[in-house]
């Protein structure tokens, strides 16, 4: 009987833990008051490691952001140059030029034949 009492003060705690554990932390009994005097290197070190990988996924982040910024400003870029290039090609295409000089009446016309080349026998 005696053993029956003891099992149901333990079930008791354990069903507390809970309430019992946020009333500890909230308290500060979690941790002895010489915790961190006995520890502190570990403290120290895990707060560098942290420090450390919070800085590390920050240049990441901004480095990415960075990356994709300048792929859009590419992007956009080439799409001008593939415009400007059309409007280029369009504007020395052969009939646009031909079109261009009878409209200015120059009295221009291109040769059907092709030019030959003299050559000189010694």
């Amino acid at each position: 009987m005696a053993l029956k009492g003891k099992n149901k003060k333990k079930n008791a705690v354990v069903d507390d833990t809970g309430s019992s554990l946020v009333r500890r932390i909230i308290s500060g009994e979690m941790v002895d008051s010489d915790f961190f005097g006995r520890h502190w290197v570990l403290m120290l070190t895990v707060l560098f490691i942290l420090f450390t990988f919070i800085s590390g996924k920050y240049t990441c982040m901004t480095s990415y952001e960075e990356k994709m910024r300048l792929q859009d400003k590419l992007d956009v870029t080439y799409k001008e140059f593939m415009r400007v290039r059309s409007e280029y090609m369009g504007k020395i295409r052969e009939s646009v030029v031909k079109q261009r000089v009878d409209s200015l009446r120059m009295n221009l016309d291109l040769q059907e034949v092709p030019a030959y080349q003299v050559v000189l026998d010694k």
